[in-house]
């Protein structure tokens, strides 16, 4: 009478196998998931700065900073309470526009850091903890 089910050997072929595909395919997931994380904190910086571009129409010629991790506008040094943004803000960071209207932003996600210093460029991200990225963009 023969038994019905798998040998040993047979498990360990699949086992095998399942290895190698695991092994194929992680990397580019792993990959495909930090791409998304780069390019969500991207998105959520250029929203950012889309908004507070938006609040410095309103006082052109004064200087106004954005405290993301708090959401405390600054005008020319004076509070103005949290802005009116409606997106996910950054865990940390900052945005300012000088009173020459030239816009300088700095936020993290953690691991990631956006970052723009002028009008032209676009906004780049790279690996930097929090503390690189405010200290490293904008302090002129």
């Amino acid at each position: 009478m023969k038994e019905k089910g798998f040998t040993l050997m047979e498990l360990l072929a699949v086992l095998i196998i399942l290895g190698i595909i695991l092994g194929i395919t992680l990397p580019k997931v792993t990959q495909t998931l930090e791409r998304a994380n780069q390019d969500t904190l991207k998105d959520n910086a250029e929203s950012l700065l889309s908004v507070v571009k938006k609040t410095y129409l309103d006082y052109a010629g004064s200087e106004l900073y954005l405290d993301v991790e708090n959401s405390i506008l600054m005008i020319d040094g004076v509070s103005q309470g949290e802005l009116d943004y409606n997106g996910v803000l950054p865990k940390s960071g900052w945005v300012k526009i000088g009173s020459s209207g030239v816009p300088c932003i700095a936020v993290s996600d953690g691991t990631y850091c956006a970052y723009k210093v002028d009008e032209i460029e676009s906004i780049a991200v790279v690996e930097l903890s929090p503390e690189e990225c405010v200290a490293k963009v904008c302090q002129g």
